[in-house]
């Protein structure tokens, strides 16, 4: 007995020592030990998941519990298309307290190429979003379980405006799936608004477009010595009749664009702020070239 507890004192001690140092490499004995506790464990774990596989007649495939789940074995390699079976005889069933009984429609496929039929459990996924999910291209935290683990079949509501197909295709992590999956190429590398949206990046050339009008709008007036203000209604704080802004309006007379952006009502960068940075801008840009004409003089050298 006491060999015996002393053999139990020893391997605690070493047990111990292992966490304080843990930079000690452990010995064969020690890692002989643990490798057979771990096969133990492996083997026990094996056995009951046999057991519980062979007890149960369900064909439904449990899903691991974590922020990052799966998509449902169901789907078809990601190269494939969706699964929509033509000369397939769709089941009937009734919903609710009503004896009429419904079935998914083929004409869907048609209305929402996104959709994906599995025969087995007589359900439909969004292809799209499980693809998305499949290439780690959005988290499966953000989608729609019932449309990417779960399932649908909820036929009596399925074109229901405020439910079903119509529900999912504008929830925001659709829309991020289809424009990730389908809109933006995987390969393609560049700005990602331009990859995710081509109007944004219609938008941001007319804007890059419109800022330099603006900024050439200031330098001119600056150039002849002309204010920026002119007639300026100082108790409205209206710019319609000051120099800077009657500029704009008569080159908008051959360019539309520039007459959208003055009816913005915000973020048209014409205020008095912008101007006058702008104006910093330009002084500091003379400045840094006077400064290089001085440097580049001869006398000076």
């Amino acid at each position: 007995m006491a060999s015996r507890k002393n053999n139990q004192e020893t391997s605690k001690q070493s047990t111990l020592l292992r966490w304080v140092r843990p930079d000690r490499e452990p010995s064969k004995t020690e890692n002989r030990g643990e490798q057979a506790v771990l096969e133990e464990t492996s083997q026990e774990s094996d056995e009951q998941a046999a057991g519980t596989s062979n007890s149960s007649n369900s064909n439904i495939n449990t899903t691991p519990q974590g922020p990052e789940l799966p998509p449902t074995p169901d789907l078809p390699s990601v190269s494939k298309g969706p699964n929509q079976p033509k000369n397939f005889k769709f089941p009937q069933r009734t919903f609710g307290n009503s004896t009429k009984k419904r079935s998914f429609q083929p004409v869907w496929f048609k209305q929402r190429p996104w959709l994906h039929y599995v025969e087995k459990t007589d359900m439909v996924l969004c292809f799209t979003c499980v693809k998305a999910i499949q290439n780690k291209m959005l988290s499966s935290t953000k989608a729609d379980p019932q449309f990417t683990r779960i399932g649908y079949s909820n036929w009596k509501n399925a074109m229901d405006k405020k439910k079903g197909f119509q529900k999912h295709a504008l929830s925001e992590s659709h829309k991020e799936a289809v424009a990730r999956v389908i809109t933006a190429p995987a390969t393609t590398t560049g700005d990602v608004g331009e990859l995710l949206s081509e109007k944004h990046a219609k938008e941001k050339a007319i804007n890059r477009k419109i800022l330099l009008t603006i900024l050439s709008n200031v330098r001119f007036l600056a150039r002849q010595a002309l204010p920026l203000r002119g007639n300026w209604d100082t108790d409205s704080a209206s710019e319609i009749n000051s120099n800077f802004y009657q500029l704009l309006k008569l080159r908008s007379e051959e360019n539309p664009e520039i007459s959208e952006w003055l009816s913005r009502r915000t973020e048209k960068y014409t205020s008095p702020m912008i101007q006058n940075e702008m104006l910093e801008v330009l002084a500091l840009g003379v400045l840094r070239e006077i400064s290089e004409n001085i440097q580049n003089a001869k006398f000076l050298r």
